[in-house]
């Protein structure tokens, strides 16, 4: 029975392996969000470092409103650097952010064009890890090996008897 139980868990665990790999991709496409990790303490409390956040895409109207989270690109090309922060303050043309761990708003006024979207939720702590390491080339390797090394683990001895004993015809005498 102990055997059974193992087979089971092993086929339950590379299904959860694959999941792992392909639920990011489907949200991403259902959706239109993207990932984004978060690389500074600016936003602490609210996202530390590590956290993956979700991110809508812009819709138009993001910097319109006080407190209203955004993420943003600055930079050259498009934005090197993205970031989410708050609103602070509405401008005609765009709007001032401050982080929530900042003591000052940001050093410059952003427009709606460098408005990327809003964060929709955040994975943290060490499922943020575990999915980050997901989405990285090596770790997409080694989840899906493991996946289908669990996959083709062989089934306890009785059960393989078992399902041969189903496969055979009854003999008639």
């Amino acid at each position: 029975m102990v055997h059974r139980a193992t087979h089971i868990l092993a086929r339950t665990t590379a299904v959860l392996f694959l999941i792992l790999l392909v639920a990011p991709f489907v949200w991403q496409t259902v959706t239109g969000d993207r990932f984004m990790r978060v690389s500074s303490g600016s936003m602490e409390p609210t996202y530390t470092v590590g956290d993956v956040i979700s991110v809508r895409p812009a819709e138009g109207g993001e910097l319109t409103r006080v407190g209203a989270e955004v993420v943003v690109a600055m930079g050259a090309a498009g934005g090197d650097t993205r970031y989410v922060h708050r609103v602070e303050e509405v401008l005609a043309d765009g709007a001032w952010l401050r982080g929530d761990n900042n003591s000052e708003r940001d050093p410059q006024p952003v427009t709606q064009a460098q408005v990327e979207g809003t964060p929709r939720f955040a994975v943290t702590g060490h499922v943020a890890d575990l999915f980050t390491v997901s989405q990285e080339g090596a770790g997409r390797v080694v989840i899906a090996g493991a996946a289908l090394a669990l996959l083709f683990v062989p089934a306890p001895a009785a059960s393989r008897a078992a399902l041969a004993e189903k496969k055979q015809p009854a003999v008639q005498t």
